[in-house]
């Protein structure tokens, strides 16, 4: 790797290991964070716009299914982890919006995930 027109290769410094560490830890914790924004937002939305739904458990299975998917884009698009995105995306939806679907909306999502 050629840097400020030396030669020299990548050197290895004694702080190279925090520096990968603080790197993966920044990686992960924002990943978290952009699944869990995500399904959150989902979340919102099932519980105050329930005229757009209208207890319909195929739109509210493929809005679950979208979100997962818009969330992994953002993440790949962001420069962050796609996979932990998606994963604490449906951990957090799993959790908290099946309070917010409705009987076929979780009839649904039950027959087709599970």
């Amino acid at each position: 790797m050629v840097v400020n027109g030396s030669t020299d290769q990548f050197s290895f410094e004694w702080y190279t290991p925090f520096v990968v560490l603080a790197v993966f830890i920044v990686i992960i914790l924002v990943s978290v964070l952009i699944g869990f924004v995500f399904a959150l937002i989902l979340t919102l939305v099932f519980k105050y716009a329930r005229f757009i739904l209208k207890d319909n458990g195929v739109t509210e299975v493929g809005l679950i299914f979208l979100t997962g998917y818009i969330s992994y884009l953002a993440s790949e698009l962001l420069g962050f982890s796609g996979v932990i995105t998606m994963l604490f995306c449906g951990i957090t939806l799993s959790h908290f919006n099946i309070y917010n679907m409705s009987a076929s909306g979780v009839q649904a999502s039950k027959y087709l995930l599970h």
